[in-house]
């Protein structure tokens, strides 16, 4: 019945936490993570960020229709 059907395989967004040394300033971490000043300074503030933590985890393929021969 769905011989003909291939597995859509959707990419997965992995999330992980980065640890921010202590001696780091706000520019150094911008710089070297590409972070907005804003997201430097709270990483700072906290000592850690989460990658791709914006990013939706799983993104969904498109609707395929798929039609069937009765």
């Amino acid at each position: 019945m769905h011989e003909n059907v291939t597995p859509v395989i959707t990419p997965e967004v992995k999330r992980e936490k980065i640890w921010i040394p202590d001696e780091m300033t706000i520019s150094e971490i911008q710089k070297k993570y590409s972070l907005s000043r804003a997201v430097a300074s709270r990483a700072r503030k906290q000592s850690f960020f989460v990658r791709n933590y914006s990013k939706k985890q799983v993104i969904m393929p498109p609707v395929q229709l798929l039609y069937y021969n009765r």
